[in-house]
């Protein structure tokens, strides 16, 4: 599978997110602080819980940018257009020169999607919108249609903000959790609240994502699964040892999601808070559920 260079310049940006000293805190043993919204506005299936302060606050949704431009976005790119932010936020056009070749290299022509694809947040209450753009929900590459192809799941969506001029990508946000994303009430003395999402923006949901400031970006740090909580801890693929049900929940007596033979490889996503199971995913198109840590095997 090749990977745009736009994608490859977009993922090396992380590294440039700024700090502002907070560094990483342990995860919390109870429901995350600044997790909660307001009261009376808790989605169905959430975990109700109260922190110091209370009940902590919902600073802000996602929210569909229809003035972008992309077409003017390669004209600028290809400097038949002079730079305009308002149309065409920098981040988007400054690798497109490169994408354009590599889609011509495969006999492919760069075309923008008719409606544009981009959200913006405030992650850090600044006044200051950042972007949630995914290059490949916005551009095509008409002939070759699997170069930028990141599979079923597809590709995460970056969050990219700008500071003293420079743009700069602080999160990789996994596609399904973008669409209705929320920034929570920021946690100790980060101005980086936490963002939660899931579903692909739709309610009830039975899986919520919980993403944290460490310091210079995002991580997917817990994860809210039909009412029990996940540390996430991505363990790439472990092995199923014996016959072994997939489960809704991490109980003995959870209902079955789907029971897969000895030998199945799942991915396990992180570990059930305070009971012995991993919390799985055996396949793209799976429900992921709970297994036993005693009936998997790490695979080297």
């Amino acid at each position: 599978m090749r990977y745009s260079v736009y994608l490859l310049l977009v993922a090396a940006l992380t590294a440039c997110g700024p700090g502002d000293g907070s560094g990483t805190r342990p995860l919390p043993s109870t429901a995350p602080q600044g997790s909660t919204i307001v009261e009376g506005t808790q989605p169905a299936g959430s975990l109700t819980s109260t922190t110091a302060s209370g009940l902590a606050e919902v600073l802000g949704r996602a929210t569909e940018q229809k003035n972008i431009d992309l077409a003017q976005c390669q004209r600028i790119a290809t400097k038949q257009a002079a730079p305009a932010e308002d149309r065409c936020p920098g981040f988007i056009s400054e690798g497109l020169v490169a994408t354009m070749k590599t889609c011509a290299e495969v006999g492919g022509v760069l075309r923008p999607v008719e409606v544009p694809v981009v959200s913006t947040l405030d992650v850090n209450a600044d006044g200051k919108p950042e972007f949630l753009f995914d290059f490949t929900e916005n551009y095509e590459c008409d002939g070759a249609p699997s170069v930028f192809s990141c599979g079923s799941l597809g590709c995460p969506t970056s969050l990219i903000e700008r500071v003293d001029g420079t743009w700069r990508n602080i999160g990789a946000l996994n596609a399904e959790d973008v669409p209705a994303i929320e920034a929570l009430a920021p946690e100790g003395q980060t101005r980086y609240g936490m963002l939660r999402g899931g579903c692909s923006g739709s309610r009830p949901c039975d899986q919520w994502a919980y993403y944290r400031w460490d310091g210079a970006s995002y991580q997917r740090a817990m994860i809210e699964a039909r009412g029990h909580w996940v540390d996430v801890a991505p363990g790439g693929l472990w092995t199923l040892m014996q016959d072994y049900p997939v489960l809704e929940t991490p109980t003995a007596d959870a209902k079955v999601v789907e029971r897969y033979p000895a030998g199945t490889e799942v991915v396990v996503i992180g570990e059930a808070r305070g009971a012995p199971y991993r919390y799985v995913s055996p396949c793209n198109a799976c429900v992921s559920g709970f297994v036993l840590t005693a009936f998997l095997r790490k695979d080297y």
